[in-house]
């Protein structure tokens, strides 16, 4: 994500996502909501969570199964391109 937390995601034979989050270099896990509209899957870090809500931070930059289908994976891209204004 670009708060620099680590999320895992899988999808199960019905086509449902989920998502675990990885710890982070201290060793915690950082505290996200999870949530699904329609098939898209969003994880919204703590400490994200205000930024989204005031429209500071596009919440699709969280969007997980949608950064996966534009190629922004670590599997597809090592960066994550952003407009900052």
């Amino acid at each position: 994500l670009v708060t620099g937390d680590k999320v895992l995601v899988s999808t199960d034979a019905s086509g449902r996502s989920s998502a675990a989050v990885l710890p982070g270099k201290n060793g915690t896990r950082p505290t996200v909501q999870t949530f699904q509209m329609g098939r898209d899957l969003y994880v919204y870090p703590e400490g994200a969570s205000e930024a989204i809500a005031e429209g500071t931070v596009d919440k699709e930059l969280f969007n997980v199964t949608g950064l996966i289908r534009q190629g922004y994976d670590d599997t597809s891209t090592d960066t994550l391109p952003l407009i900052a204004t």
